[in-house]
């Protein structure tokens, strides 16, 4: 680009690197051999060059000014001037892997996976059923109408015995699936919630800074969960129980499991369990 340029930010804007922004615009211009860029920056407005809602009038003259002024101003001094800009964070490209740029890959993923949560624990809940019910049928009633039922619930319960996971391992299966799923759903609750402070030119640390946070111990907490789930898959599988017997089962721990490990590298590649802040 050999056209002139202007670079403004506001100090208060916490969406853009406001240092690396304009160093990166410079130096992408000299590459074509332009040195015509002009950097100005504007105490406390946002990334509407806005202060409290106002426009600011200091903006509006230096673009107008800058503007009428062409070419001349194009190369006037100072090239840089305005507010002291500060910039906490640095901007870095982020790695992104081919079949996770496709945003429609990525939500297919994430829709699929849930479904699959949600299908799996649906199938377990209705082979319960299903047992209980056959072991009804078989037992039949007999005797005093309140001893029949008795007996029967009693003869169900048996049954279901023989179709349960290993101790412990349905409810952290069940808890590495609630977990996974709202961690999923904080994050895109918090992608949603920046997005919408950005278009309305806001900021709100608590929803930003601390939103991020909760996302990170959620996505932390499934982790765990997936840990303390396998430690006692292995305790069970060591005193030789079955960790899930059934077809019904076995396919619902497979789905679970597979369902999981996806949404936790989607979640991976959203920065969720990334080092630092």
């Amino acid at each position: 680009m050999r056209q002139p340029v202007l670079v403004v930010y506001g100090t208060g804007d916490a969406s853009m690197p406001v240092v690396q922004g304009a160093l990166q615009v410079r130096a992408d211009a000299a590459v074509a051999g332009n040195d015509s860029v002009t950097v100005r920056y504007y105490e406390d407005a946002n990334h509407g060059i806005r202060v409290e809602g106002e426009v600011v009038p200091a903006f509006l003259e230096d673009l107008s000014g800058w503007v009428l002024g062409l070419p001349a101003t194009a190369d006037a001094a100072p090239r840089t001037a305005g507010a002291q800009p500060t910039q906490p964070y640095l901007a870095a490209p982020v790695p992104e892997p081919g079949w996770l740029r496709d945003g429609t890959v990525m939500v297919a993923l994430v829709v699929v996976a849930l479904a699959a949560l949600v299908l799996a624990g649906l199938s377990v809940g209705a082979s319960r059923g299903a047992h209980g019910a056959a072991a009804l049928v078989r037992r039949g009633v007999r005797g005093r109408p309140g001893a029949a039922v008795t007996s029967a619930s009693h003869e169900a319960g048996r049954a279901d015995e023989s179709h349960r996971y290993a101790p412990g391992v349905a409810l952290r299966l069940a808890a590495l699936a609630v977990t996974t799923a709202l961690t999923v759903v904080a994050l895109v609750w918090y992608l949603l919630s920046v997005a919408r402070l950005a278009l309305d030119y806001e900021r709100n640390a608590w929803v930003v800074q601390g939103g991020w946070l909760v996302v990170r111990a959620l996505g932390v907490a499934a982790v765990v969960t997936a840990v303390l789930l396998a430690r006692r898959a292995t305790a069970a599988r060591e005193a030789h129980v079955p960790v899930a017997p059934g077809v019904v089962r076995s396919v619902a721990l497979g789905t679970v499991l597979a369902a999981c490990l996806v949404l936790l590298v989607v979640l991976a590649y959203w920065g969720v369990f990334q080092l630092g802040i």
